[in-house]
């Protein structure tokens, strides 16, 4: 989050960003617009908040891909495992048909956010 003060021609930028770029960017930003004399730039860096955006942003897309699943009764049955790291979401547990596991990666692959599905753990079983 960015917090500005304006005093006349003069800004004062704010809060906490995850990277010296972002803090970088945001005062150029303001350097930029007409108008504006001096940049005071006093966001802080914290390198942890980028991890924790993405930590939850691969539990959203966990999520998501869950609930899309639940939707199929196919797919609820294979009970596939759902994991996502740094949007490469991967799947696991066992089924009957690979076709199964391609209409899953399908589905998966159009959740917003995911970069790729691996599917190398999802075992084929055979009919017994």
């Amino acid at each position: 989050m960015i917090e500005i003060d304006t005093k006349g021609q003069d800004v004062v930028l704010s809060g906490k960003v995850s990277s010296e770029a972002e803090k970088l960017a945001s005062a150029e930003v303001a350097r930029n617009v007409e108008g504006v004399k001096s940049v005071v730039n006093k966001r802080e860096v914290v390198t942890e908040l980028h991890q924790a955006m993405m930590q939850k942003r691969d539990q959203v897309i966990t999520e998501y891909v869950r609930e899309r699943f639940k939707k199929s009764a196919t797919f609820e049955a294979a009970r596939f495992d759902i994991k996502t790291e740094n949007g490469v979401v991967e799947l696991s547990g066992k089924t009957r048909f690979h076709m199964i596991v391609l209409e899953a990666a399908a589905v998966a692959r159009q959740v917003p956010g995911v970069t790729t599905v691996k599917t190398h753990a999802v075992r084929i079983e055979g009919a017994a």
